[in-house]
């Protein structure tokens, strides 16, 4: 077989195979942690799936099920993510799933939970420490390299009083820090 007539064949059964492939469904069934529903119900939540180089996203603003189709791969992974602003407390949460598989030619159901049902998520919004039961000497963890911020003019902004964290960050960790009684919650 000459040389331009095996590329043309191979051209023509990649593109047979992309034109004729199967596909799949996905839906997700998203529930919202219980115990910040209240917050993340107002906020949006983006929803994308990371498959075979083609982008699946969807943006919603509160507990439903999302329907992804056409999706050429049998393997997905699922990222989840929102942002929360309550006062002065800013909290970021993520969710990352394993590795899913779909079927072709049909539906794939997955029931997930948002975010992660983790002891420090439930309690990430309360201030209140869970031994004394008191706010005033609770102060935010902060994670990352403990770099100053600067305003236009370069000058240090203060910041309000944090715990140091570390740089190491989970989807787990800890919000806040008591003085008093010396507890990460």
């Amino acid at each position: 077989m000459s040389k331009p007539l095996l590329i043309l064949s191979i051209l023509i059964l990649t593109l047979c195979k992309s034109l004729f492939a199967q596909t799949g469904k996905l839906q997700i069934n998203l529930k919202i942690l219980p115990e910040l529903e209240q917050f993340l119900n107002s906020e949006t939540i983006d929803v994308s799936l990371l498959t075979d180089g083609n982008p699946h996203r969807e943006v919603i603003s509160k507990t439903q099920t999302i329907l992804f189709d056409s999706l050429k791969t049998d393997s997905i992974v699922i990222h989840i993510s929102a942002y929360v602003k309550k006062n002065r407390f800013e909290k970021s949460y993520y969710y990352f799933s394993r590795l899913i598989s779909i079927q072709n030619d049909s539906i794939s159901k997955v029931e997930l939970t948002f975010p992660e049902d983790c002891q420090f998520m439930k309690q990430s919004l309360n201030k209140h420490c869970p031994k004394c039961r008191r706010s005033d000497r609770v102060i935010p963890i902060r994670y990352g390299l403990g770099v100053p911020l600067f305003d236009s003019l370069g000058n240090i902004i203060k910041e309000e009083r944090s715990y140091p964290g570390g740089c190491t960050v989970s989807n787990c960790d800890p919000n806040w820090y008591c003085e008093r009684d010396k507890l990460k919650f």
